[in-house]
């Protein structure tokens, strides 16, 4: 019964069911799969509590979709919620990179 306690406990503490989503749309991400982590954000957007890390995951994921315009509005969403600017500027500069990525392969067909 202590077990419980201690697990339901730990649980809660670390975000309860959003903060589950949130962890199973960050593992996604890290595995490249946008498809899955869609649908876990989309889960814990339904939730109270958890919008700035939402905002800067769905950055992230916009990021990986190579959808630069959807991913400024997430940063500007995720900053005006109080997510850490430079984890915000760590995803503008990623995205620049993957926009001259682009651009450099266009130039060589």
């Amino acid at each position: 019964m202590g077990l419980l306690a201690l697990m339901l406990a730990v649980f809660f503490y670390r975000g309860g069911i959003s903060g589950f989503a949130l962890s199973m749309a960050s593992n996604a991400l890290l595995s490249r799969d946008t498809t899955t982590a869609d649908q876990w954000l989309t889960i814990a957007q339904r939730l109270s509590g958890s919008k700035s890390q939402v905002e800067y995951l769905l950055a992230k994921k916009t990021r990986m979709d190579r959808s630069f315009i959807d991913m400024t509005s997430h940063l500007k969403a995720a900053l005006k919620q109080g997510v850490d600017p430079d984890l915000l500027e760590k995803e503008q500069v990623l995205a620049n990179v993957s926009l001259a990525r682009l651009i450099l392969c266009r130039n060589l067909e």
